[in-house]
């Protein structure tokens, strides 16, 4: 009997193990049969941020999806790892993958509370979980990372899966992988952590919203205790180690790179043509992108633009209002403005009401959102302070909400930001490098580039060209032309008759004398001499995005160019009739440093200009800086050639200019179309932001004078005729009042 029941006993318990490990099999099998191959990880590559850097190796900006940078294992300090395998796992170098005694004890725990409290994943698993299989907390999804971990661990190092676990995990405000985590909280590379900082990261593996040292110190401290107790329990340091490191005072600031705050509209500009080049996944490519900007010229730049633009505002005292409204205009526009704006921050207010005297003198505005006041007190703007009677029923002002008052309105205080806005291009003509470039006021306040996107009219700026043209055909910069009245037919608006600045007319005078005085007559009358149609032909030497249309009025400059085409173009005088594509990106890696091609990081200069032309030219522009409109730059103290541009109204005030070593642009005006004031002129307004900037990056660098041209005895006084080739063009009727500069 008992002999029977030992063999009832044997073979129930045989069957049920085979029935058993047949149900394993076949649910192996199953899952087996519906995993991801393994073989993905050993070609993985970890999204990786690019980086961009200056011309002299410094760090300007970053892209990423997600900020990481990738580091060999080799590479991490012994201790670092120490502190992640005490946190995390510490059978990992005894283990095929899997810790079956822990899992075991996770699961009795879990069975206990009837639901998954505990997980016993180790390093291995949490690789797979990570890059293979969905974040979910099943049973099913564990027995999956179970299999792939033991497949893993056959075909991978213990060290490259390490590697592939530094490098991924999520460290929390927006880190990814160790190096960022050790730069995003202690500023240092991954080879500077100490013990203690890297008992830090490695507790933040855990829950890194749970323990973030920035925002919650206390718990991160008892966490960091734990990994460095836990490090000491595996004599992973020694007794003084763990002292030193439980005493090591942390500082959990961190800084990191700001993508847009060391040159940001330099730095955005790389980022389109990063993004033209390789699409939008460039961002997690990991690429070293180097840049032309020099952080000297750069800086320069930034310092020019900022103290330029203060200063325009409180020598012209001009108005800080950014419209100019009529009272029934004032209910369409507040609810223009409630539909795209925000009540947070700096607003648009219409002024209602000026009080100008009393016991509380003010101005009284309405913003979309409420009624408000502004004490006279608070009527500061970037040039100082103002008077109420500065103001007017009906402007348009920037407002900066300070408190409520007593009777519900609000108080506030009038945006002291300069609203009118500059821009800044600067090239080394001999490379083609665009070593600064600044598009704006203020880039937090606005992002648009202005130096390469913005389409101004550069007014006598433009006058270069036709007399290029004009030199090109052999009138010589003496050559005698009639500065007088002139009018010219213009369809069915009759007679065209553009002016000279202030109606003063020289008589005959050298084409020199012209550029330099920036007549508006002789410019015109140069036209009858080259013909419209060839001077057009003529003009698409420059390289300008769009050919111009048929108005003769372009030639007192209306058509419209950006900064950076204006600079690019005075780069042909500057090269001795050399055009190139301006270069702001000099190389690009990957992220093994192998060179990756970009088109357009090496100059190509194209002769597009007789040598002898760009000569004569540049030695008229230094008349215009000796003797003519652009005086100012004689502050520069060395050979310097340029011309100013001021459109009607001076919507626009512009210096173009340059020396043997740089070519610099510098635009001013408002973004819309309201007139700086008839006083504000490029040579008054533009020119001294250009010569400030000048001055500082061409400081201690040695005097380069411009090669002379051959020129041949002076001709004849001769008188050019009026006469013009081709049918006149119309034009608006504002262009005949073009100021010179």
């Amino acid at each position: 009997m008992l002999r029977r029941l030992v063999r009832f006993i044997f073979w129930t318990t045989t069957l049920a193990l085979l029935a058993s490990g047949a149900v394993a099999f076949v649910l192996w099998r199953e899952l087996a049969q519906d995993l991801p191959p393994v073989e993905e990880l050993l070609r993985y590559r970890p999204p990786a941020a690019t980086l961009v850097y200056a011309a002299d190796g410094s760090l300007i900006g970053e892209f990423f999806e997600e900020r990481r940078y990738p580091v060999s294992i080799f590479d991490v300090p012994r201790h670092v790892k120490d502190a992640f395998l005490a946190a995390e796992d510490t059978e990992f170098h005894h283990h095929q993958g899997v810790d079956f005694a822990a899992i075991a004890r996770a699961f009795l725990a879990n069975l206990r509370k009837e639901h998954i409290v505990q997980g016993a994943s180790t390093i291995t698993q949490q690789v797979v979980k990570q890059l293979l299989l969905s974040p979910e907390r099943s049973y099913e999804r564990k027995l999956k990372e179970v299999i792939l971990a033991q497949q893993l661990e056959s075909k991978l190092r213990k060290e490259k899966i390490l590697e592939l676990y530094l490098n991924e995990i999520y460290f929390g405000a927006g880190s990814y992988g160790i190096v960022a985590a050790a730069q995003t909280y202690f500023s240092v590379p991954v080879e500077e952590l100490s013990i203690a900082q890297a008992a830090v990261l490695a507790g933040l593996a855990k829950a890194p919203s749970r323990y973030n040292p920035q925002s919650r110190p206390e718990a991160a401290i008892n966490r960091q205790r734990y990994v460095l107790r836990r490090m000491r329990e595996e004599d992973l340091i020694s007794d003084d180690e763990y002292q030193a490191a439980l005493a090591e005072p942390l500082d959990f600031e961190g800084s990191r790179i700001g993508t847009y705050s060391v040159a940001p509209w330099y730095v955005e500009h790389v980022r389109r043509l990063l993004e033209e080049q390789f699409g939008e996944g460039f961002t997690s490519r990991g690429l070293r992108v180097h840049t032309a900007m020099d952080p000297r010229w750069q800086d320069a730049a930034v310092s020019s633009i900022s103290s330029g633009l203060a200063h325009i505002e409180t020598k012209w005292r001009l108005r800080v209002s950014v419209d100019r409204l009529k009272k029934g205009e004032f209910e369409s526009y507040l609810a223009r403005r409630r539909a795209s704006g925000t009540p947070n921050g700096p607003q648009n207010a219409i002024v209602t009401e000026v009080v100008a005297h009393g016991d509380d003198p003010g101005v009284h505005v309405q913003t979309p959102w409420t009624t408000g006041f502004i004490p006279e007190a608070e009527l500061i703007a970037a040039r100082g302070s103002v008077r109420p009677t500065f103001f007017a029923v009906g402007d348009v002002i920037v407002v900066d909400p300070i408190e409520p008052r007593e009777d519900g309105s609000s108080r506030f205080a009038l945006d002291r930001d300069p609203q009118v806005e500059g821009a800044l291009v600067a090239i080394e003509p001999d490379t083609g490098l665009v070593k600064a470039m600044v598009g704006g006021a203020d880039y937090p306040r606005s992002q648009f580039n202005r130096a390469v996107l913005a389409k101004r009219q550069p007014g006598s700026a433009f006058k270069p060209f036709v007399f290029a043209a004009a030199v090109d055909r052999g009138f010589r910069p003496d050559f005698i032309v009639d500065d007088s009245p002139i009018s010219l037919p213009n369809g069915a608006r009759g007679l065209w008759s553009p002016r000279n600045f202030g109606d003063k007319y020289m008589g005959p005078v050298p084409l020199r004398t012209a550029l330099a005085k920036s007549l508006n007559s002789v410019t015109v009358r140069l036209v009858g001499l080259v013909g419209l149609d060839p001077l057009r032909d003529y003009l698409d030497i420059f390289g300008f995005s769009a050919r111009f249309s048929r108005h003769i009025s372009l030639v007192l400059g209306t058509a419209e160019v950006t900064p950076l085409e204006l600079a690019r173009a005075y780069g042909i005088f500057a090269t001795e009739g050399r055009r190139f594509e301006p270069v702001f990106i000099t190389s690009v890696t990957d992220a093994d440093g192998s060179p990756i091609e970009f088109p357009g990081a090496h100059a190509r200069f194209l002769p597009v200009m007789r040598p002898e032309t760009a000569r004569t030219l540049t030695d008229m522009l230094t008349t215009v800086v000796e003797s003519g409109t652009g005086r100012n730059a004689q502050k520069l103290g060395r050979p310097a050639a340029g011309k100013t541009g001021t459109t009607n109204d001076s919507k626009d005030v512009w210096f173009a200019g340059f020396t043997p070593d740089a070519v610099a642009v510098v635009w001013v005006g408002y973004d819309g179309s309201r007139p700086l004031g008839r006083r504000v002129t490029g040579g008054a307004a533009a020119a001294p932001i250009w010569t400030t900037f000048m001055i500082e990056v061409l400081d201690g660098q040695p005097v380069r004078e411009f090669t002379k041209p051959m020129l041949p005895a002076p001709q004849s006084v001769e008188v050019a005729p009026d006469a013009l080739a081709g049918p006149p063009a119309s034009t608006s009727p504002d262009e005949s009042r073009v100021p010179p500069g």
